[in-house]
């Protein structure tokens, strides 16, 4: 146990945002920093030129070992990384990071970077090496994040992969991964304090956050036991090429929509404690290194010769802002001090200015707006600000049921256009313009909204992102397009995924199964497709036609009448969530009239009746929930249009017009408030407030009009 305090203090490597507070910028400043410039890496380091040499070639090594061997198919092209990787203890601290910290990963809508504490660094590939292996760690959460196919990996898997991977290591001919002796430091919380080795499968794979910061003994000890049991696990299911396409596997069932268990059992073919038997004895009776080996001699890697720029302090401040900013973590006061130096040391940058614009508010911000848009109207950064000011005023109009709203929202939309033309790597001027096609009419070109979605979502993974990104494909009607999307909205889901569109992936690898280029196999079951989908039933030309049922593995099933190997006709689809779905299909899809069957929640079964659309209310119907029921007009699940709504306990009534949700209350001393209600019926929460040609944000309490007094 006094070992295991010991490793407990070894500071932990993560991919997050981090928490920073309280930044000394003045003690950084005053150090000699040097930048190392290459296309696919900016590092920026306290180090001499010598060593700053040895740490860039070593990532380079390592990228091309990865991308350019293991051919790990990365999006080419993108920005460099920056790195900020501090070799002086005095500089580390300086960032007043938490105690049990080497470094971090960040990836936001701002955009990406990493800080690597390098103290120590040493140039051998052949052995193990403390900061080149945090730096490498790193480097890997970068390179996951921006391949081609897009996943939400398990923590365990992310941390565990790059553990494994950061062990890289040359010998002059061949590469090694896996030499436990670079994560050694980690090994002994790997066994209790009576010398038996502990791991944990099912509490490891089912773990999603870990508590960075928390003083308990407990939460310390799992972390580093989370961190230790996650490599060794990498390592066990990399050692065999049958483990490796059981991992892949389990990791696509879990970005499908598979529950935990299922998606474990479907893989692995065993029980946690079986896997927890089959990585004590792999550790205890020999762990094996994967080795590359060229195919002749030995690998050559290629020497990139960077661009080194020696960084005076005022130089420095132009640098650091879009390292410590992308990671979201400075608070508003450091925000605020750290650009406000930095401009006043560069007063001729104007990044700096547009990047304060981007950042903070206060109130010279108009002031600095109007300098920056004289000196430089067309910087790609504020054109997308001025987007973002568009986007606002036609979203309020468009929220507060003001007619002309579409035309403000196509002018953010011309904004946004003119700055992706000019940077095509402002990942916030993409995600504007997918937002502004969010509620356009399917006449507008969607496909370029869907564009703006996809590349934002490189930078921000989250699940509304890529819900808002499938529905531009849902919208269009173009449905096989949707599937990948829908997936990751599912993925990326914080907590349990929403049930529609549960209930959409189902629906569309049914489809997806039905269309394949591939052949079914005839077996005594039926017909089993290539994701593992069996159809019974009837058969024309070998294609589903008549009335059958077609079973997911997943537990999702569509019984129906099918035509020429398509859902079409009237059928039920049941979700693997639960939700159930009975009325019209039309080419595959759950479309025109039908009722929809909720998950059971508080032992009540909320339903909906009427006209869908890819399984949401869509036109005229009814929902009936726990707390009252609504009829009348939805657009896609939202309610719009003449509706009225009746609470459960048939104390309210609500009959008029509805805009995306809020009621339009009645006209009142002249002005008409668009928002909630509370439990007796009277108008309630925040919403907008329309006056003759004035809207603006309002908020109610109690039918009164109060203050607002939070940001909505």
């Amino acid at each position: 146990m006094q070992m295991l305090c010991k490793i407990i203090s070894v500071l932990f490597f993560f991919y997050a945002s981090s928490v920073m507070a309280e930044v000394d910028f003045e003690k950084l400043a005053k150090s000699k920093w040097i930048k190392l410039t290459t296309k696919d890496f900016e590092l920026i380091t306290d180090a001499d030129e010598k060593t700053a040499r040895y740490i860039l070639n070593d990532l380079e090594s390592f990228r091309y070992f990865t991308i350019d061997l293991m051919k790990l198919n990365v999006i080419p092209g993108l920005p460099p990384l920056k790195i900020l990787a501090l070799e002086k203890s005095k500089n580390f601290n300086a960032l007043d990071l938490p105690d049990n910290w080497a470094g971090f990963f960040t990836l936001n809508i701002h955009g990406y970077a990493a800080i690597a504490n390098v103290g120590n660094y040493r140039n051998n590939l052949k052995a193990a090496n403390f900061a080149r292996h945090t730096l490498l760690h790193e480097y890997v959460h970068h390179l996951t994040k921006f391949t081609y196919t897009t996943f939400n990996y398990p923590k365990w898997f992310e941390e565990g992969y790059a553990e494994y991977m950061a062990t890289f290591s040359f010998d002059g001919k061949d590469v090694f991964l896996g030499n436990a002796k670079s994560i050694q430091y980690r090994v002994p919380s790997l066994f209790n304090g009576v010398g038996g080795l502990v791991f944990d499968s099912k509490k490891l794979l089912t773990t999603t956050a870990l508590d960075m910061e928390s003083s308990k003994m407990r939460d310390q000890i799992w972390v580093s036991q989370f961190y230790a049991q996650s490599f060794f696990l990498v390592h066990f299911l990399n050692a065999s090429d049958e483990r490796k396409a059981a991992l892949n596997q389990y990791l696509v069932d879990l970005n499908s929509g598979y529950p935990q268990d299922l998606a474990f059992q479907r893989a692995f073919k065993m029980s946690y404690e079986e896997l927890d038997k089959a990585v004590k004895s792999y550790l205890t009776k020999g762990m094996q290194m994967r080795i590359f080996s060229a195919k002749s001699g030995s690998f050559t890697f290629p020497v990139i010769e960077p661009v080194v720029t020696q960084l005076e302090s005022a130089t420095f401040y132009t640098e650091l802002p879009s390292i410590l900013l992308s990671s979201g973590a400075l608070d508003e006061k450091e925000r605020e001090q750290l650009i406000t130096t930095a401009i006043k040391l560069n007063p001729a940058n104007i990044d700096l200015k547009v990047l304060a614009l981007a950042q903070i508010h206060n109130p010279t911000w108009n002031e600095l707006k109007a300098e920056v848009e004289k000196v430089a109207p067309e910087h790609p950064m504020l054109l997308a600000i001025k987007g973002d000011e568009l986007y606002f005023q036609a979203d309020m109009l468009r929220q507060s049921g003001e007619m002309n709203w579409q035309e403000t929202m196509k002018k953010s939309r011309s904004f946004y256009r003119r700055a992706i033309k000019l940077n095509p790597f402002l990942p916030r001027a993409y995600l504007g313009l997918g937002k502004a096609y969010d509620f356009l009419p399917a006449t507008e070109p969607l496909q370029e909204g869907a564009a703006g979605y996809e590349y934002a979502s490189l930078y921000e993974r989250e699940g509304f992102i890529f819900a808002n990104y499938a529905d531009m494909y849902i919208r269009a009607d173009k449905p096989l397009d949707a599937l990948p999307i829908v997936r990751n909205t599912v993925a990326f889901a914080r907590g349990t995924p929403d049930e529609t569109y549960t209930a959409i992936l189902n629906n569309l690898e049914f489809m997806e199964a039905l269309q394949a280029a591939t052949p079914p196999q005839k077996t005594a079951a039926g017909m089993l497709y290539g994701n593992g989908c069996v159809y019974e039933g009837p058969l024309k030309n070998d294609k589903p036609d008549g009335t059958g049922k077609m079973t997911h593995p997943n537990g999702s099933y569509y019984q129906g009448t099918f035509v020429n190997g398509i859902m079409h006709g009237q059928g039920k689809l049941v979700s693997s969530q639960g939700l159930v779905y009975q009325g019209e299909f039309k080419q595959g899809v759950m479309k025109g009239s039908g009722r929809i069957d909720h998950v059971v929640r508080n032992g009540f079964q909320s339903y909906y009746e009427g006209e869908v659309y890819y399984g949401m209310p869509q036109g005229k119907g009814k929902l009936v929930t726990e707390k009252g029921s609504y009829t009348g007009d939805y657009w896609y699940s939202w309610r719009h249009g003449q509706g009225e709504y009746h609470s459960a306990d048939g104390k309210i009534t609500l009959k008029g017009q509805w805009n995306y949700q809020r009621f339009v209350w009645p006209e009142e001393t002249g002005e008409i408030f668009i928002g909630g209600y509370d439990d007796a019926g009277l108008r309630h929460g925040f919403g907008f407030c329309r006056k003759g040609n004035r809207v603006e944000p309002c908020e109610y309490k109690n039918s009164r009009r109060v203050v607002v007094t939070a940001a909505h």
